[in-house]
């Protein structure tokens, strides 16, 4: 059975990470058509948008996926009458949330157009919100990878339509009402996925509304915190500076966006093994959690250092000239990589032990600092203080999730792996500043063979560890 679920664990990821790369550099020219076609100043509002609706989007989840997930993972007799609640609730707060969203945008101090484009974007992250729902079935059941499918076919028609929006001249709502089309569309492919459709139709049970909120919402509030300090900073200077200003702190996120839905995406495949697991004995919960800590620390390693290295080069490559002075900033926010991937493998382990609550204090805590420092600070030193401040705060949640899964669960952690991931990294890191008056792709190309094969020499991967994932029998 582990060895089952082990290989499924690695088919999902594996097909995840092809389809991700499928929908990643579709994003990266959905950033470079936005990023030229609007310029800093549109694309400021664009980003502004989103940040502004991202935090209500979060609220909306309030922690159901995962909650979903995990009711599913133990109880899956009871599956259809539990999505089918999970849809009604869903559809009911989103509205319920969406028009406070617009409500409190209209005493905010944003042009027209964003108060505009948040309207439009509503339905955007209602699509988004209604998806979870086929998708926690098809993450319980250990299948995620059908999903994939959707994304891709949704990013790639998000593309289209883009490109048929700018070459007939359109503005930034008829782009915002783009991506609410491609996510319904995404919505419609996955609920095709699921064996039954019963679900469909909306549940009002009142009973398992309270259950499942029971579960979400110490995870929602979590995961809450974790938004606003991850997008407030936007909003905050959006306040003080112009467009332009907020469009070139913003290009780079979306660049790292792009490469922070890996621990996102591996830790949720890894989700219903954890909460197994912790049924099982806690030797099981350690050698999963030691094996994500050690991929998430191979992956992130070096895509941190090769963005420090490459920086500009990529930012003018994706962009264009005008954002020039997003390079740094890339650069700064990069520094986010390893313990946000690392961080990951800690908080799935804290909630795949129902352990979420214990998450609020500390979140809360980082929440105060970056809300307070960024007033205090964005104000004087715009963007790079809103940098600094992410990262302090990424750190005093790192350290926190360490000391949970350490103190309060007692799990260990070998960090030999990470080690010489790292030794690794910065060895690559010297090869790519060698090499840096090249070709940018011969420099890439050359970085990931030697990474690789560094890797390798000092067993920080191991063929036979290879073997085992590609080798599979679901």
């Amino acid at each position: 059975m582990i060895t089952t679920n082990t290989q499924k664990v690695a088919f999902n990821t594996i097909i995840q990470f092809l389809g991700k790369a499928i929908t990643v550099a579709t994003s990266l020219v959905i950033i470079a058509y936005l990023t030229r076609y609007l310029g800093a100043a549109g694309y400021g509002d664009y980003a502004t948008i989103f940040a502004y609706l991202g935090v209500f989007g979060v609220v909306m989840d309030m922690g159901l996926l995962v909650a979903t997930v995990r009711e599913l993972t133990a109880e899956p007799e009871k599956e259809q009458n539990l999505l089918k609640n999970v849809f009604g609730l869903k559809l009911v707060s989103g509205v319920i949330i969406l028009l406070f969203a617009l409500l409190i945008s209209n005493f905010l101090p944003y042009g027209q157009i964003i108060k505009q484009g948040i309207l439009y974007g509503t339905l955007t992250q209602l699509a988004m919100s209604i998806n979870q729902v086929p998708v926690s079935f098809l993450q319980a059941k250990l299948v995620l990878y059908k999903s994939t499918i959707a994304d891709v076919v949704g990013r790639v028609t998000l593309l289209g339509l883009i490109w048929w929006l700018i070459i007939n001249q359109a503005g930034i709502l008829q782009i915002v009402l783009a991506t609410a089309a491609a996510g319904f569309i995404v919505f419609a492919i996955n609920a095709l996925m699921l064996p039954q459709k019963s679900w469909l139709i909306p549940g009002f049970d009142i009973n398992i509304w309270k259950k499942i909120l029971i579960k979400a919402v110490p995870l929602g509030i979590v995961t809450t915190l974790g938004v606003i300090f991850f997008k407030f900073d936007v909003l905050i200077l959006a306040g003080y500076f112009d467009s332009a200003v907020v469009g070139i702190y913003q290009a780079p996120y979306k660049i790292l966006e792009v490469f922070l839905f890996v621990p996102s995406v591996f830790m949720g495949i890894v989700l219903p093994l954890l909460t197994l697991a912790w049924v099982r004995s806690k030797e099981d919960v350690v050698k999963i959690l030691q094996k994500s800590v050690n991929f998430l620390a191979i992956l992130s390693f070096p895509i941190m250092l090769g963005l420090i290295a490459l920086g500009t080069p990529i930012m003018l490559f994706v962009a264009g000239q005008e954002f020039a002075l997003s390079g740094p900033v890339l650069q700064g926010l990069s520094l986010l990589l390893v313990l946000s991937f690392v961080n990951a493998a800690f908080i799935y382990t804290v909630i795949a032990a129902d352990s979420q609550q214990k998450l609020i204090k500390p979140y809360l805590l980082a929440t105060i600092f970056n809300i307070g420092a960024n007033f205090i600070f964005i104000p004087v030193y715009s963007y790079w203080a809103a940098i600094i401040i992410t990262i302090l705060t990424e750190v005093i949640v790192f350290i926190a999730a360490w000391r949970l899964v350490s103190k309060d669960l007692g799990l260990s952690v070998n960090w030999s792996v990470s080690s010489k991931a790292m030794v690794n990294s910065l060895i690559m890191f010297g090869i790519i500043s060698a090499l840096s008056p090249m070709s940018m792709w011969f420099v890439i190309g050359v970085a990931i063979i030697s990474y690789a094969a560094l890797s390798l020499l000092t067993k920080t991967i191991k063929i036979n560890d290879i073997k085992e994932l590609i080798s599979r029998n679901v």
